[in-house]
């Protein structure tokens, strides 16, 4: 029976509390009407419905059948206001209360794990459950502050949560309260939830699409602080637990952690629908496809979802909410590791103050007089802070330079923790014997990487790479990677595989120019994983100068998209995989992508938006320095390319020299075989190097050698470039952007000192973190190391 809203002859509705003569008499009466003798079970059953009788609904519309050629065993059901059910593909139909004239509208659906039953809800909480569905309480009897506007079913089916649009929490059966938004006053109302694998957390979804996490619910990014173009809707969890997905009214879908983007139904709504947009998202079992549901119950399906199960040709009522069959075809697949993103259960950290606060910091540079001992990295791990680099040791807080040069040192050298609260030393040193230049954390927040220069570290032998447990600072003896030639200089870590990048060439007896993938867990090379050549060559110097020989130049930074399908590298190579600064591969295989960006000068720096999936920017060097921010796209329109620029039908894309044409690097060239697709959304420009970026959903920090963001008045000659023309504005090493649009956020006022400063910067779960060589900060004391805390 699919598509037709009609009571079911032996359904349970059930509401606490709202028992009472009438309601039995409704009930007996309705039965009658449905010529079908009540059981002495469901004599008992409590009823969410007017107890005056209504006559027997009229027909309502069929469904539009199914196309055929679908999974037998994937379905899904469709839920209107008034509580009729619409069922497809291997969704059974177990009963509605379309015949019922209810107290509320109902307002969400949530079925059971073995698909063969689901509940309903009214925004007043009361519940009906219908199949296997078991009634374990409800909100219908209380008076409530705000309306409910969702549910959410335990694994075990045995409970349920209920959430209002103040994001009160309740719950029933085994649904553990983990937490709620009802105490906090919202900067927009909560418009739904999904729950855990494990059944122990919850996520809660804004109609600003903020989210807040609770339990065993991991923060994975939000559009909290982004100005949508319409609200979210709808939320739903990857069946790993370790992401979920989003939808706007609009039909746009916004994916975290490892939930993968496959479309969005705003790409196929030519015309929208006035009071009809989309309500709702979701996955198909195997978290490889989702579907969206449009109020007037429209379905569009993507990835592996089936688009010809069938959807209602002419809805009774306005659709609501939507529930996959959760047997239905496809295997779960084990949770997947993300890339850590140092933040805990609830609101990630948007913004920082200017202020930053007192911490220890590095000791005196001994080869730079007047400097910090350089910094080059950090990273957070639960209540510690990582930072790696080229210096000797540690110094507590002075309050002034004089007291800074004579502060007493503690060594640690190259690698140091420090407590995230107080700033101090961590009783922890493991002593590498050179610099560490990159650093990663596992998941878990057990492992520490660390790659760089040293061939010692922990006590053992670690050749420019090393796993270390954090707990007990030992080597992690499960770790054992094939040697490197070279430094490691960038890392980043996406489920069970960890990506390194640097200056090497040979990983083990591999040829991996630049570039390699390992298992995280034991080091081993993973050999599918295979980047493109480098030709050779570099940008030079402070003023990126290129060089066509005698250095392969360097990959100084990593980044993947959450879903893992694009790994970005950025260095001050001039050929690899024919690209220059910025090269785009394929996150499994490691071959470069149809998608290229458009650049022409070294990147030292760059970081994924947590707002998408998609767009990054980039920290660049060259003549002065720039921020940009690019959007990759899954595919590119087609364009007629003439490579050689010439006439022929010649497939030789070789120079004069034998070197392959870099075909997209010189973003002056773009018009001539390049779509506008592939250059940056934004840019702005500094009057010296930039470093180093990273971002919030809010904003955008980028650090490095300048000291002023340039205006239109500034023009940047071809080996120098300083500023301090009208239209400048003074950021001495660190400034702030909005992430669309790039807007320069002036209130951001922190300034640090030295003529370098910054080198890299980390956003962890309460701070903003930036090393470099700097003494200083807004004047005060704090040298290599400083934390701004959110605002």
């Amino acid at each position: 029976m699919k598509g037709w809203i009609v009571m079911s002859r032996t359904a349970r509705r059930q509401h606490h509390d709202r028992l009472g003569a009438l309601a039995l008499v409704a009930v007996s009466l309705l039965v009658a009407a449905a010529q079908q003798p009540l059981s002495a079970a469901e004599k008992t059953r409590r009823v969410n419905a007017s107890p005056i009788p209504v006559a027997p609904p009229a027909p309502a519309p069929a469904a539009s059948p199914p196309a055929g050629g679908a999974p037998d065993t994937a379905g899904y059901w469709i839920v209107g206001v008034d509580g009729g059910i619409y069922a497809y593909g291997a969704a059974p139909f177990k009963g509605s209360t379309g015949a019922i004239k209810l107290n509320k509208p109902i307002v969400g659906l949530a079925a059971t794990p073995s698909g063969q039953g689901y509940w309903l809800v009214a925004s007043d909480g009361g519940i009906f459950s219908f199949g296997d569905a078991s009634f374990r309480g409800s909100t219908g009897a209380m008076v409530l502050n705000k309306p409910i506007v969702g549910m959410a079913s335990t694994p075990s089916g045995k409970g349920y949560w209920l959430v209002a649009s103040d994001g009160g929490i309740f719950a029933f059966g085994d649904a553990a309260f983990r937490g709620s938004t009802g105490a906090i006053k919202l900067n927009k109302p909560i418009v739904g939830m999904a729950p855990t694998r494990s059944g122990h957390g919850y996520w809660l979804v804004a109609s600003d699409g903020g989210i807040f996490a609770f339990g065993d619910a991991t923060f994975a990014g939000s559009t909290g602080h982004l100005k949508l173009v319409r609200p979210i809707t709808g939320m739903a969890a990857a069946p790993s637990g370790r992401g979920y997905w989003m939808t706007a009214s609009d039909g746009g879908v916004f994916s975290f952690g490892d939930a993968r983007f496959f479309g969005a139904a705003r790409d196929r709504i030519a015309t929208p629908e006035s009071g009809r947009g989309v309500v709702g998202i979701v996955p198909t079992r195997s978290g490889a496809g989702y579907w969206q549901v449009a109020a007037s119950g429209k379905i569009f399906a993507f990835g592996d979802a089936p688009g010809d199960l069938g959807a209602p040709t002419g809805a009774r009522s306005t659709i609501v909410g939507m529930a996959a069959n959760p047997a239905g075809a496809g295997t779960i697949p084990a949770p997947t590791a993300i890339k850590p993103l140092g933040v805990p259960s609830g609101p990630a950290p948007q913004m920082f103050r200017s202020a930053s606060k007192p911490t220890w910091g590095t000791s005196p540079s001994k080869v730079e007089r007047d400097k910090a001992g350089r910094a080059l990295a950090v990273v957070e791990a639960g209540n510690w802070v990582f930072i790696g680099g080229e210096f000797a040791g540690l110094v507590p807080p002075s309050p002034n330079q004089k007291g800074y040069a004579a502060a007493p040192v503690t060594a640690r050298p190259y690698l140091a923790a420090l407590d995230v609260t107080s700033g101090a030393p961590a009783n922890w040193d493991v002593h590498p014997d050179d610099a560490v230049l990159a650093l990663a954390v596992s998941a878990d927040r057990r492992t520490l990487y660390a790659g760089g220069r040293f061939r010692n570290i922990a006590g053992g032998p670690a050749t420019h790479l090393a796993a270390i447990n954090i707990e007990t600072g030992a080597l992690d003896p499960t770790f054992q990677p094939p040697a490197l030639d070279d430094p490691v200089k960038a890392m980043v870590l996406f489920g069970d595989t960890l990506y390194i990048a640097g200056e090497f060439r040979h990983v083990g007896g591999a040829e991996r120019p630049q570039l390699a993938a390992l298992d995280a867990r034991t080091g081993a090379l993973r050999d599918g994983f295979v980047p493109p050549e480098n030709g050779g060559g570099y940008f030079q110097g402070q003023s990126g100068r290129e060089v066509e020989s005698g250095h392969d130049g360097a990959v100084h930074d990593l980044a993947i998209t959450s879903d893992g399908r694009y790994l970005v590298a950025g260095g001050d190579f001039l050929d690899f995989g024919d690209r220059g600064g910025l090269l785009v591969v394929d996150g499994a295989t490691g071959r470069p992508t149809a998608w290229q960006p458009t650049i022409d000068r070294p990147v030292h720096g760059l970081t994924m938006w947590p707002g998408d999936n998609r767009t990054f920017f980039v920290a660049t060097g060259g003549t002065g320095g720039q921020v940009q921010a690019f959007r990759i796209l899954d595919s590119l329109p087609a364009v007629a390319v003439d490579i050689d620029h010439d006439d022929d039908d010649d497939d030789d894309d070789d120079d004069d020299d034998g070197r392959r044409s870099r075909r997209s690097r010189r973003s002056g060239d773009s018009d001539d075989f390049e779509s506008e697709a592939t250059e940056p959304l934004w840019v702005h420009k500094t009057d010296g190097d930039a470093e180093d970026v990273v971002a919030t959903t809010e904003r955008v920090y980028l650090v490095g050698h300048y000291d002023y963001v340039l205006g239109d008045n500034t023009v940047c000659g071809s080996s120098s470039c300083e500023g301090g023309r009208d239209g400048d504005v003074v950021n001495r090493h660190i400034s702030v952007f909005e992430p669309i649009g790039g807007a320069h956020d002036v209130s951001f006022t922190a300034q640090l000192n030295t003529p370098q400063g910054p080198y890299a910067a980390h956003i962890g779960a309460r701070h903003l973190y930036v090393v470099g060589d700097f003494t200083e900060c807004n004047g005060a004391p704090q040298p290599g190391f400083v934390a701004f805390p959110t605002v």
